[in-house]
């Protein structure tokens, strides 16, 4: 799928502190960000209404911005009054597994290939058993989904004001990620960031006492490809404000990593016709490109685990 970046020349940086295979997500740091996120820039656009009773919705900066012209931040976050006063980690840095068997020191388990089919996607470069940290990392953008669902002209002008605004007080080289990063949506219209939200960022991340949940736009994890039946499952702690992607089952040296997109528990044609309309590729993954009838003895078989579920927890 294209959602990887588009230039192929950046490099992976990995934390001088390799995380164990199998090991949880590490505590938060001793240390967090003196004040909360609260603090914004004073030329801020207006904040539109957002989710929760009477939250209005505020850019939030981490670290915050000072009064300086030149001060800017590693992460930008749209959020409301109630999110905002939560208090994030003082360092928000990326960190690959680098202590997975068969490795070199210091070698990330995957390297970022490109081919005319695929765009830019994750490769293993060894075998990685069942159950292993792969990367983590912080979000570079936290909005909510209606920043990216404006139903007329002049809502999603203001949502791409409010999204240039951000980016431009971001640090220069998360800028230049966000900037890089694919948009399938691009038709001429200028609603470039817009457009790179939509193609790229994840519902995943959550804050404590907020039953919302926000769309993520991650630097790393934008380059993973979909696929019905992905080798990688995601999850995202509030506590250090990072998403995880990990192995469902052990994966061989050269084999693509992949996450899926959306809910799989459903046919075939209802899938594609899912991926079409929100990422505008047609899937041929490993389940879609089987024959009709292995296809369908696939879909029965979700349909089955999908109503076997929904039974016991309905219980």
């Amino acid at each position: 799928m294209k959602r990887g970046f588009l230039s192929g020349n950046k490099s992976l940086k990995t934390s001088n502190n390799s995380i164990p295979a199998k090991q949880a997500p590490p505590p938060t740091p001793a240390t967090p960000v003196p004040s909360t996120l609260t603090q914004r820039a004073q030329s801020s656009p207006s904040p539109s209404s957002g989710p929760g009773s009477d939250d209005s919705l505020r850019w939030c900066f981490n670290p915050p911005l000072s009064n300086s012209q030149d001060s800017t931040a590693t992460t930008a976050l749209y959020i409301s009054k109630t999110a905002s006063k939560h208090k994030l980690p003082s360092q928000l840095k990326s960190q690959i597994n680098t202590a997975i068997k068969g490795l070199k020191n210091g070698e990330p388990p995957f390297t970022i290939a490109k081919s005319t089919e695929k765009g830019l996607h994750l490769t293993a470069t060894t075998d990685i058993p069942h159950d292993t940290l792969i990367f983590m990392e912080p979000p570079l953008l936290v909005v909510p989904s209606l920043l990216v669902e404006g139903t007329t002209e002049e809502e999603e002008n203001r949502n791409e004001e409010q999204l240039a605004f951000a980016t431009q007080r971001l640090q220069p080289t998360v800028r230049a990620s966000v900037l890089d990063l694919d948009n399938v949506f691009s038709g001429g219209d200028g609603k470039r960031l817009t457009g790179t939200l939509r193609t790229n960022a994840y519902p995943c991340v959550e804050f404590p006492d907020e039953q919302v949940t926000y769309l993520g736009l991650f630097e790393i994890f934008s380059r993973i490809n979909h696929s019905c039946d992905p080798n990688l499952l995601v999850s995202f702690d509030p506590t250090t404000f990072l998403l995880s992607t990990r192995t469902n089952r052990p994966v061989k040296e050269g084999e693509e990593l992949t996450v899926t997109y959306i809910v799989t528990m459903q046919k075939r044609e209802q899938r594609r016709r899912e991926l079409m309309m929100k990422y505008k590729f047609h899937c041929e993954c490993s389940w879609c490109s089987l024959p009709d009838h292995l296809s369908q003895k696939k879909d029965d078989e979700r349909e089955a685990i999908a109503k076997r579920f929904l039974a016991q927890w309905s219980k």
